[in-house]
């Protein structure tokens, strides 16, 4: 009966066919920017972003009026 329990015990101490499923301490990429996004507060975000496209705009048509201004002008030369 010994050599029948002790083959019982190396039986159950084979490795599982299946893998074990992996469990990590640290939140996924994905779950870290959610909670970023939360702390921070996304109503500001889209605010800033908002404001930031504006100005660019703003800028960029003030800059290109300029632009199409300085190529028209025709400077007289002096007698």
């Amino acid at each position: 009966m010994q050599h029948v329990q002790q083959i019982e015990t190396l039986a159950r101490q084979r490795s599982p066919l299946a893998p074990l499923r992996v469990t990590t301490v640290q939140p996924s990429l994905r779950q870290r920017m959610q909670t970023r996004i939360k702390e921070s507060g996304m109503a500001e975000t889209v605010t800033e972003a908002i404001l930031a496209t504006s100005t660019f705009s703003l800028v960029g048509g003030l800059l290109f009026g300029l632009y199409r201004a300085l190529e028209h002008y025709t400077i007289i030369p002096l007698p």
